[in-house]
């Protein structure tokens, strides 16, 4: 959930990102068969982030840890960052070697493909900045559009400003909610808890979005966790 304006701009960028999920045995064919998929699209569009996720990948040979090396090759002469992400401790092993030798930047390993998605997200938000913007203007025409400046002045009166440090929570479910935030600058990660007790992010909200409006409205706890 964005703001209107960093909505309409990242409309024009919907390809600006690209995961690739991969399976099975990698062989060199379906290595190369991937080179080729990544050169077609680099050559049509304008794509910013490529992430490959292993997590379903049993296992490669040597060749096909070289034909990722080649993509990490094509990903840097298009300016294009690549990120893997998942990759079991026997397929590390395989593409650490492979890349070694690699002139460009280091290939980073993320081991949580919402982070690595985040990472790219956050990416293509800071390159955009300049199109946004100041945060506060943004969040008061984002959700009081047209209201007078003195009415806006005047619910200012009824807020105090929080500042929160990185990974640092704003909320946790259960909770009472007694209070809504307005996030002016930064993102701020909303996450629910699964059954098996591992933590899920949905959504971020960005300078613009309220937060916590649910449970203040229904007067219901917390049912999720948020932090910056």
């Amino acid at each position: 959930r964005r703001h209107t304006r960093c909505s309409r701009d990242w409309s024009s960028d919907v390809c600006s990102s690209d995961l690739l999920k991969l399976q099975g045995f990698l062989f060199f064919g379906t290595a190369h068969a991937l080179l080729s998929r990544v050169r077609l699209f680099l050559s049509q569009e304008s794509v910013e982030f490529v992430v490959l996720d292993f997590s379903s990948v049993s296992a490669m040979d040597s060749s096909a840890a070289k034909v990722v090396d080649r993509i990490a090759v094509t990903c840097h002469q298009h300016h294009c960052e690549l990120r893997l992400v998942n990759a079991n401790p026997k397929v590390a092993s395989s593409l650490q070697a492979a890349l070694a030798s690699n002139p460009g930047p280091a290939v980073p390993f993320d081991q949580d493909l919402d982070l690595a998605l985040e990472y790219c997200e956050q990416g293509l938000l800071d390159r955009r900045q300049d199109r946004f913007r100041s945060a506060k203007e943004e969040v008061w025409h984002h959700l009081f559009p047209g209201l007078p400046p003195e009415q806006i002045a005047a619910m200012t009166g009824f807020m105090r400003e929080r500042q929160f440090a990185p990974h640092e929570y704003l909320m946790k479910e259960g909770e009472p909610s007694d209070g809504l935030f307005m996030v002016t600058e930064g993102r701020v990660a909303i996450l629910l808890t699964t059954e098996s007790g591992h933590q899920v992010r949905v959504r971020s909200m960005a300078p613009g979005t309220l937060i916590g409006e649910v449970g203040v409205v229904l007067g219901e706890s917390q049912i999720g966790r948020a932090h910056v």
